[in-house]
């Protein structure tokens, strides 16, 4: 009996001894935990991009008018504020023609070097009608310019499908008014002029083929970014 006894207490000291053992063994054998310290956040606002040689040419052109530029989509848009009226062209109409056609051109040679696809600029009024616009180095739009050489016999001011299809977001107003042949009807306008929110514009132009068929884009500030048609050929 004292035999049995014992082994019995040799046993259980084994077993006791092997599990202490087996738990630091488990213990060893446990990956530390890796521990990755959090970057920083930096309250720092990145630097706003700016295009002084671009504005220094406009603001040379019309050193008596506000200019500023800024990107959008693949260009660079240039706006001239002015203090001219849209009821009629003042006296020196050619010569701001002819500054804006030489800023234009000047400034398309800087194109590349931002990456961008051209320099788009409108000369506006205060309350931002725009009254001459080009792109592509020279002027594409005049708002003086005679009815008859803003629309042409191979160009009605109509819009077809074909004409609607080379619309495309982030065209200005002036590229859509050259692709469909007329200046079209200003529908809507959401937004103050002159303020730091954008300026929502929608315009539409009559399409051909069946009695109700039109076409109308929205613009944000003078640049597509979206469109909608009905009835189209």
């Amino acid at each position: 009996m004292k035999r049995i006894c014992f082994f019995g207490l040799v046993l259980s000291t084994a077993l006791l001894l092997s599990s202490c053992g087996g738990n630091d063994q488990s213990q060893a054998e446990a990956p530390a935990q890796d521990t990755v310290a959090e970057a920083p956040v930096s309250d720092e606002k990145q630097p706003e991009e700016t295009f002084d040689d671009i504005t220094e040419i406009f603001t040379q052109a019309f050193p008596d008018f506000t200019v500023s530029a800024r990107r959008q989509s693949n260009r660079i848009s240039v706006e001239v504020t002015s203090g001219i009226s849209a009821d009629q062209p003042p006296d020196n109409w050619e010569t701001i023609l002819h500054a804006m056609d030489d800023a234009l051109a000047q400034s398309e040679e800087l194109a590349e070097g931002y990456g961008v696809a051209t320099v788009f600029a409108q000369l506006e009024t205060g309350d931002e009608t725009i009254l001459a616009s080009g792109y592509n180095g020279a002027v594409q739009f005049d708002i003086f310019a005679p009815a008859s050489e803003q629309v042409t016999e191979s160009n009605p001011p109509t819009i077809t499908q074909h004409e609607f299809d080379q619309i495309s977001v982030g065209m200005t107003l002036t590229e859509v008014q050259d692709i469909v042949g007329g200046p079209g009807t200003l529908e809507r306008e959401i937004g103050s002029s002159g303020s730091s929110i954008s300026v929502i514009r929608t315009y539409r132009w009559e399409g051909t083929g069946s009695p109700v068929s039109y076409a109308t884009v929205l613009f944000e500030d003078y640049v597509v970014y979206s469109k909608h048609s009905i009835g189209l050929e």
